[in-house]
C-alpha cells in the first residue's frame, strides 16, 4: 500500500488517485495542501535527463515555501479546475504517444498515461520557472 498520505477532510491519496495519479505540473495535487512532490505524475522522461526535471521541481518548491514563509500563509492548495485543465491537456497530448498505445504498461493507469511528460524538458522548465499563485488557494 505504501505511504498513507491524507489530505483535507482525511481523504487518502489512494482514494484521490483511484482513477490514476495526477497533479499540477507533477508537483502539487488538489486537496493535499503543502504536499509538494518531486518526480510526481507525468514528469518521467522517455528522453533527456530526469535531473533537469528534478532541478525545475526543486526550484518551484523552493519558491512556494519561500512565499508561504514570507506571507505567513498556512498552506497553498492547487485549485481543482487548474489541476483538471492541466491534466486534460496532458492526456490529450499523450493520446498519440507510444505510451498510450500499449494496452498494459506501468506507464498507465487504465487508459490514462500517468508517468510520462509529453513535451520537451525546455517546455517544462518554462512552465515551472515562476509559480503562478493564481492557480492556488492560499490561506
Amino acid at each position: 500500500m505504501g505511504l498513507d498520505v491524507q489530505g483535507l477532510g482525511g481523504k487518502s491519496i489512494h482514494e484521490a488517485w483511484k482513477q490514476g495519479a495526477e497533479a499540477y505540473l507533477g508537483i502539487t495535487t488538489t486537496g493535499f495542501p503543502n504536499l509538494f512532490m518531486m518526480y510526481g505524475p507525468n514528469t518521467n522522461l522517455g528522453h533527456n535527463s530526469i535531473v533537469i526535471m528534478s532541478e525545475c521541481q526543486a526550484d518551484y518548491i523552493t519558491q512556494c515555501l519561500a512565499t508561504l514563509k514570507k506571507h505567513q500563509f498556512r498552506y497553498m492548495d492547487v485549485k481543482p479546475e487548474v489541476q483538471q485543465a492541466y491534466n486534460a491537456e496532458m492526456q490529450k497530448r499523450l493520446q498519440q504517444s507510444a505510451w498510450a498505445q500499449i494496452s498494459d504498461s506501468w506507464y498507465k493507469s487504465g487508459d490514462k498515461v500517468t508517468n510520462n511528460w509529453p513535451g520537451r524538458t525546455m517546455e517544462y522548465e518554462a512552465r515551472t520557472r515562476q509559480v503562478n499563485y493564481a492557480a492556488y488557494h492560499l490561506l
